[in-house]
């Protein structure tokens, strides 16, 4: 399948200006979008040497609509499955690998705790189905499964008898007591209804290859400001990282979790 690049709007050029694929060129005025709202990308044509200007819209149209990110449905969010990982009694910190729910919420209880209903599946809950009433809380700034409702009572969700690790998946740590703070230390999908996670890219691995990925091509206007891009395999939704991306994630070693 040909590649689709924006086009030089020059009328009498037929080039296309660096190259830039619709999707990257929407990760980019998404991520200028943080802090300087309503950008417009501007590129140089290699061709004509003309500046070309492009909206976020004008962008957006170039995108197949089943390849667009979409907003999730007014009574959907993602929740987390966790599995914890067995540490020694003296551990400081608890770990757990998790994965994406899409839940219907049904209903909201006045500690906050929520009902819904299961509208995904995931390989770290295989006994999960599509239709399930799940139980779940909010712990720290991450909603959590925590019970399936079976005959109108609340019951832990079974881990899994064989752990089978996939590509989408993410890494938890919090301290150890029920107060403890939980932080996540990956990257989600930037399409909002897509469930994806980059389950390698923590920010200890951003620091290790920043220098090496940092992007120098001029239409991506970040200066000295390592990035990287992230492409989903799921959605193929790109999205544009920096260390900023990592603003109240796990930041530590993940070395003997990797193990």
């Amino acid at each position: 399948m040909q590649t689709d690049y924006l086009p030089c709007k020059t009328h009498t050029c037929q080039s296309t200006a660096n190259a830039i694929e619709p999707r990257v060129a929407r990760a980019i005025i998404e991520y200028h979008a943080r802090t300087k709202p309503g950008y417009v990308l501007r590129s140089s044509c290699e061709r004509c040497n003309k500046t070309t200007t492009y909206t976020y819209d004008e962008v957006l149209d170039r995108i197949p609509s089943d390849k667009r990110p979409r907003p999730l449905q007014h009574d959907h969010f993602w929740a987390y499955v966790l599995i914890e990982f067995k540490t020694s009694k003296s551990a400081e910190q608890r770990t757990f690998l998790g994965d994406r729910l899409l839940i219907q919420r049904l209903f909201v209880e006045p500690d906050n705790s929520w009902y819904g209903i299961l509208q995904s599946a995931s390989p770290y809950a295989p006994s999960l189905q599509r239709g399930d009433y799940l139980k779940g809380a909010p712990w720290g700034q991450h909603q959590i499964c925590r019970f399936v409702v079976q005959d109108n009572i609340p019951k832990p969700i079974p881990r899994p008898d064989k752990l089978v690790r996939t590509s989408s998946y993410a890494i938890f740590v919090a301290d150890t007591g029920t107060a403890g703070v939980l932080l996540c230390a990956n990257i989600a999908c930037a399409n909002p209804s897509c469930g994806f996670l980059y389950g390698t890219m923590t920010y200890e691995k951003f620091t290790k290859i920043a220098v090496l990925a940092h992007v120098t091509m001029p239409y991506y206007g970040t200066g000295d400001k390592p990035i990287i891009t992230l492409h989903c395999e799921l959605c193929e939704t790109t999205r544009i990282i920096d260390e900023e991306s990592f603003e109240g994630a796990f930041k530590g070693n993940l070395s003997e979790f990797k193990k």
